[in-house]
């Protein structure tokens, strides 16, 4: 079981980390300026990281070959989590107020930012087709939800609604795309 399992242990961790970051606020509610959302989202990607550069994670296949490490996939993975940590730390509110994204949304911000990168590492990592676009999709939907999070601000709805948009037309042409290397080829395994 542990062997299946610990092949993805990066991706559960930031799934676990993503809902932990979200939960918080319903937990602690009188937190103020999302400082403990960052601080915890700092915190886990650096364990994650650590983790991972330290060799932590084994690389064989998983799940009868649709999830596999390979060693790109592995410095992709670790370029992911480095860059959330640094746009994490680079989120740190200070002594600005902002108007872009209100201090008190900061824990939504980081918990979509963390199922964001979450999506993106199954997608290097994805060996079937099917993985392949699970892990878009867990990219891109996130996304969609951090330009539409500014709800008072017209043009981050107009953004957002753009994004749906263009994001459902190019979805549908990868599932036709795929339907298509399917129906030649007769397997879903890249």
């Amino acid at each position: 079981m542990w062997d299946q399992i610990a092949p993805i242990s990066v991706e559960f961790g930031l799934t676990l980390l993503a809902l932990a970051v979200l939960s918080v606020r319903l937990v602690f509610p009188a937190r103020s300026e999302g400082r403990f959302e960052l601080g915890l989202t700092v915190a886990g990607l650096l364990a994650l990281l650590l983790a991972s550069a330290g060799g932590l994670v084994p690389s064989h296949p998983a799940f009868g070959g649709v999830f596999q490490t390979s060693p790109t996939a592995w410095i992709l993975k670790l370029l992911f989590l480095s860059s959330g940590l640094l746009v994490a730390m680079l989120s740190w509110p200070g002594q600005r107020c902002t108007d872009i994204l209100p201090f008190d949304r900061m824990g939504e911000y980081l918990g979509l930012m963390l199922f964001s990168i979450t999506g993106m590492c199954f997608l290097v990592s994805a060996q079937e087709l099917m993985l392949l676009y699970v892990g878009l999709e867990l990219a891109t939907i996130p996304a969609i939800l951090m330009v539409a999070l500014n709800r008072q601000e017209l043009r981050s709805a107009e953004a957002s609604m753009k994004y749906v948009l263009f994001s459902a037309l190019s979805s549908g042409l990868i599932l036709y795309g795929l339907s298509l290397v399917y129906g030649m080829t007769g397997k879903m395994f890249l």
